[in-house]
């Protein structure tokens, strides 16, 4: 291995350094294709068994549809495409919105989508996730439920992420647009005048999660996480080792700060006690990516065992568009001076992920549009010693990966609109 070169930059007290080895050097480097055409993968591993598991929305015969693959540990291939979402024919999907799948501890498969129907308060509709669960290794799926239906207010509901908690509840975030439907539901003379060009007092956006404690059969009220996140920015969501609950997303700051466009930066949460109360948002750094339109745009969260939290996210402040990651210490309360994952002169949105192997290594995946013939979805693997790996990269777009002590798995939507995956070493 040749010499590292080291970095300026410290997270947590580690000098973070380049290796040459490529970061996914015992990979299956060529990948593997689930289905010919489709949408918006996400991935899930079962810590216990190894089993991976791809879901999609692909192109139904009438209507879009979600399906779940399968691929048993130490075997290269999926099983067929199982159909999730019988019965429902307003599905909708996208990359900050996709169908996610997740393992439980007793390997419970679930999967989380989304429904759009018609409302007469927002032109757009009213969006109503959905969860499905399977016993069987997600062979087939019991009818899925309503995750918000237990608040009976009206709403739209998207955006949404899944995490498993190491007790085994299921927890579901979202963006909650209860506020802004209520507003519309007045008349007009009793709506608050509008100030030209200004939103300070338009209806909040809020985050909110609901937790189910009986695998998923049914969920609670949801609980406010913070007010005032940006619209149509994915909400990220992490299960610590040790209990805590982790959740990030884009805030809509500063209005008036010399733009009418709002500042769009990453916000992190943290709850002790199960998602019932959380902390005071903290910003993780002090971008001032302005943005007069919300960046439809995914970031990634993940903690390990050491009680850190991990988080990497594309922005696009003027100064250093780009890709970025930074380690928290102390469960998200400070962070330090992000890791330039990319950076150029210009850099379009991209779409971010990051997972945690049990060795306590973050994986982060990420777009890079900037080639005008065609996006790539590029890897990079950091150690618990803080030494980042070679990058790989692959045509397409809209990545997601997990990971387990043993391996990684990454999928994408192709270049020619097929669903791939592969699996890499997990070190």
């Amino acid at each position: 291995m040749n010499s590292p070169i080291k970095f300026a930059a410290l997270l947590c007290a580690l000098t973070l350094v380049v290796a040459s080895t490529p970061a996914a050097e015992s990979a299956n480097t060529k990948p593997q294709i689930l289905g010919p055409s489709g949408a918006d993968p996400t991935v899930a591993v079962d810590a216990r068994t190894g089993a991976r598991y791809v879901a999609w929305t692909r192109p139904g015969k009438s209507s879009p549809e979600v399906v779940v693959a399968r691929a048993s540990d130490g075997g290269w291939d999926y099983s067929d495409p199982v159909v999730v979402s019988a019965g429902d024919t307003d599905i909708v999907s996208a990359a900050v919105s996709p169908a996610q799948v997740a393992v439980g501890s007793k390997g419970e498969v679930y999967v989380l989508y989304g429904r759009r129907v018609p409302s007469p308060y927002d032109e757009r509709g009213r969006g109503i996730p959905r969860l499905a669960r399977s016993t069987d290794g997600g062979q087939s799926f019991a009818p899925p439920v309503d995750v918000a239906a237990a608040d009976g207010v009206e709403t739209g509901a998207e955006m949404t992420n899944l995490a498993i908690t190491p007790n085994g509840a299921v927890v579901v975030a979202w963006l909650d647009y209860r506020d802004p439907f209520a507003r519309a539901k007045l008349p007009e003379d009793q709506r608050p005048e509008d100030i030209d060009y200004l939103d300070s007092d338009d209806p909040k956006v809020q985050v909110r999660l609901a937790r189910s404690t009986d695998d998923g059969m049914s969920f609670g009220a949801s609980v406010l996480i913070a007010e005032g996140a940006s619209e149509r920015s994915r909400v990220a969501l992490a299960a610590a080792p040790d209990g805590t609950l982790y959740s990030a997303w884009r805030a809509k700051l500063d209005q008036f700060k010399g733009s009418y466009d709002a500042v769009r930066d990453v916000l992190v949460s943290a709850s002790g006690d199960g998602g019932a109360t959380w902390s005071a948002p903290v910003k993780v750094h002090d971008d001032r990516f302005k943005a007069g339109d919300c960046p439809e745009i995914t970031l990634g969260i993940g903690a390990d065992s050491k009680r850190r939290l991990h988080v990497a996210w594309y922005t696009g402040t003027s100064v250093r568009p780009g890709v970025y990651y930074a380690v928290s210490a102390d469960r998200g309360k400070h962070f330090p001076k992000p890791l330039t994952l990319l950076t150029a002169a210009w850099v379009p949105y991209a779409d971010v992920k990051l997972a945690v192997n049990g060795s306590d290594a973050s994986w982060v995946v990420f777009e890079d549009r900037r080639n005008e013939r065609g996006k790539r979805v590029t890897l990079i693997r950091i150690d618990a010693q803080g030494v980042q790996w070679r990058p790989q990269s692959w045509p397409g777009h809209a990545p997601d990966i997990a990971a387990r002590a043993g391996a990684v798995t990454l999928t994408w939507t192709g270049a020619k609109g097929a669903i791939q995956a592969l699996q890499a070493a997990s070190k």
